[in-house]
């Protein structure tokens, strides 16, 4: 009778795990430090970031063979038939590059998610996914992982010049605590040996409710502790699926989630907890209760520890996008009866920076005499302006102006400035007459097939040099700090390395070096516009035919 109760509670429980986690086991991508899509892409087109460990995509190089579809384990990797590219989770790579958890984590109503730093030693991996049992596979990964807190670890960190803010997020690292101090998290089918890092805390529930169903007090450490050992279909059930059907660990990790419901019970009843529970499981009641803060109580900012460096960075790159006080607080101002710091252009929110005006000066400039009958600058007598050019721009600027309007959006107001610009650029002509023939739909459509659908053709410049990776953030900083060394402020909706933003600065300001800074960038940008067959590759060839030519070999 007794065995027919245990069976049948067996299998109650089977078929509760198994609807459990048909339905709601949360899967990403694992973001292995092992990956077997990485290895499988013939193209190299899957590649895992150094700097924080996240795999990606590289859409520019993926030829959709699909072999990393196929070399995935867990299935995470899929086929865009409309791009014909691999597609997978980025871990929400931009929002943590900037100290924000990823939208999955983050709308999460369960608070369910972690996200925080794990150390590791990489050249420890291979011989971790290596060992002979598979049941082996999970103690050999927690023997890659290291221990912040140890001095030996913090001094090779120094060394290998990992920041110190990203070892202090490991120390407070939420993750690192669940898998390596109370070892209650579990990693999911080690057996794949591609040393998964998206790790899961087992389910204690179905054990409990079949307690409680059965007459019995499922939050009694005593019942719970017999319970995880005599149903054995739980037990076999988590191994399979979380350490390749080593018991041990599964049974482990119940048992400690088990003893902290159980002394927390008693602490919320205003009992004394028994200290035998605890020690049962090799921990102090200090340890349960801080444990159950994480799970239970955790605030924001403890269950999402992300390198205080990279909030750092974003701080940085935010503080550097506004101005520095009020947009009238400057001598000459606007509230002073003058220009703004943009000139005639001031107030302007999006592109152009630089006034149509400008071409008609340039008209005047060609016709005069001499520069006595030429407005007057407006940046005053003493302004580098109107020492160096002026007031005017020259030709080579007027092109980079009307560079910059060929390769925004074109929009009704870049139709209308059309008769202008073909006057102004005689260089952009081949250009200029396709668009003025092209119906304006048909060219707003070829416009976001050529620039807006893929990187391949993208006009932000550090993206060339950068690619997806964290030191982007300090790129575009770069450009920033240029523009602002000039007095002026991007203040459009796109960044600040889009090339007709590029453009309008050097024709504002007659300062070149961001274009000659990124030559080869332009030249390989214009190369694949070439190819494509784009009229916009003349812009291109306009733009880079005014700089001197790349060197050979300056970018791989």
């Amino acid at each position: 009778m007794v065995e027919r109760a245990r069976t049948q509670a067996s299998d109650k429980v089977r078929f509760e795990f198994e609807q459990t986690f048909m339905f709601y086991l949360p899967r990403i991508c694992e973001h292995c430090l092992n990956p077997s899509c990485v290895a499988s892409c013939p193209s190299g087109a899957m590649y895992k970031r150094a700097e924080d460990g996240i795999v990606l995509v590289d859409q520019d190089r993926c030829r959709g063979w699909r072999m990393c579809v196929t070399g995935c384990p867990y299935k995470k990797v899929y086929f865009n038939h409309a791009t014909g590219k691999a597609e997978k989770c980025t871990m929400c790579y931009p929002r943590i590059e900037v100290g924000l958890p990823t939208v999955c984590s983050e709308t999460c109503v369960g608070r369910l998610r972690y996200l925080g730093v794990v150390l590791y030693d990489a050249d420890k991996v291979t011989a971790a996914a290596s060992v002979r049992s598979e049941r082996d596979l999970y103690e050999a990964q927690l023997g890659v992982f290291l221990d912040p807190e140890d001095a030996g670890v913090r001094h090779a960190c120094d060394a290998a010049g990992i920041p110190y803010d990203w070892v202090e997020a490991a120390r407070r690292s939420p993750v690192h605590a669940l898998i390596s101090k109370y070892r209650v998290a579990l990693p999911l089918h080690p057996e794949y040996r591609t040393m998964p890092m998206v790790w899961y805390i087992p389910p204690l529930s179905p054990v409990v409710d079949v307690l409680t169903e059965t007459g019995h007090d499922g939050e009694d450490a005593g019942n719970l502790f017999g319970a995880i050992d005599s149903l054995r279909i739980p037990l076999e059930y988590l191994a399979e699926m979380f350490t390749a059907g080593a018991i041990g660990p599964v049974r482990s990790s119940l048992e400690k989630l088990a003893a902290m419901r159980s002394h927390m019970r008693a602490i919320n009843l205003g009992e004394e907890p028994d200290p035998s529970v605890s020690a049962a499981v090799g921990m102090g009641a200090h340890e349960i209760e801080e444990m159950y803060r994480l799970l239970a109580i955790a605030k924001y900012e403890d269950r999402y520890v992300i390198p205080t460096a990279a909030v750092a960075d974003a701080r940085h790159l935010e503080e550097s996008a506004l101005p520095q006080g009020c947009s009238l607080d400057y001598d000459g101002g606007p509230g002073m009866g003058g220009d703004g710091p943009v000139g005639q252009d001031s107030g302007r929110k999006l592109l152009p920076l630089v006034s149509v005006e400008n071409f008609h000066a340039l008209r005047r400039r060609q016709t005069a005499d001499d520069a006595a009958g030429l407005p007057h600058s407006p940046h005053g007598p003493n302004s580098r302006h109107s020492q160096d050019r002026g007031g005017l721009m020259p030709s080579f600027e007027v092109l980079y102006q009307a560079a910059a309007l060929c390769l925004t959006y074109p929009d009704d107001d870049f139709r209308a400035r059309l008769p202008l610009l073909r006057e102004a650029a005689p260089q952009l002509r081949e250009f200029t007459d396709h668009a003025a023939l092209t119906p304006p739909q048909e060219l707003a459509a070829h416009y976001v097939e050529v620039f807006d659908l893929k990187n391949r053709h993208s006009l932000y410049l550090s993206w060339w040099r950068d690619g997806d990776t964290r030191q982007r953030g300090m790129s575009l900083l770069r450009f920033k700090d240029v523009y602002r060394a000039h007095g002026l402020e991007l203040t459009g909706e796109e960044l600040p390395d889009f090339l007709p933003a590029v453009l309008e600065f050097a024709a504002r300001t007659g300062d070149t070096d961001l274009l000659l800074e990124h030559r080869d960038c332009l030249e390989e940008l214009r190369a694949r516009l070439t190819d494509f067959g784009t009229p916009y590759a003349s812009v291109l060839d306009a733009v880079c035919a005014t700089l001197p030519t790349a060197q050979p070999g300056a970018r791989p």
